[in-house]
């Protein structure tokens, strides 16, 4: 039939401009996540830089006193204070804190965040077991409702 040849064709046509579609978006993604790590190593090795920079301009000036003799009253030292960019951001240290031992044991429950992790397995409560059913013996008649 010809109509439903053109409607597999017009399908089959539609099918490969969306998985090339998708392939693309998918292809720029990668490269906008790739430029932005590129980016984002640049600026803390350019932030570690200026630290080591300033650490040891600073421990130069230190060590590059000029000795005087011991008679001799200490001159007036001018303090230069250098005035930081409002665009550096300060580079916070993680503090690690280490857990007091308690003789209780901690109960601890899991996070929402991590929704990677499968919860506990459920633990059945102390019950009694069910009863076992009750089976006649053979022979023994039972009764039966009225009809």
């Amino acid at each position: 039939n010809k109509r439903v040849l053109i409607d597999h064709i017009h399908k089959k046509k539609a099918e490969r401009m969306r998985a090339k579609q998708l392939s693309d978006q998918a292809e720029a993604m990668r490269q906008r996540k790739r430029d932005a790590r590129i980016r984002r190593e640049k600026r803390l090795e350019d932030r570690q830089k200026d630290l080591l920079a300033k650490v040891n301009s600073a421990s130069t000036a230190t060590k590059t006193v000029p000795s005087q003799p011991a008679s001799a009253a200490p001159a007036p030292t001018k303090v230069v204070v250098e005035s930081k960019p409002k665009e550096t951001p300060k580079v916070v240290t993680p503090v690690v804190e280490t857990p007091i031992e308690t003789d209780a044991p901690k109960e601890t429950k899991p996070s929402k965040a991590s929704s990677k992790i499968a919860p506990p397995p459920k633990i059945p409560s102390a019950k009694a077991p069910a009863p076992v059913p009750k089976i006649p013996a053979p022979g023994t008649k039972t009764k039966k409702g009225k009809h």
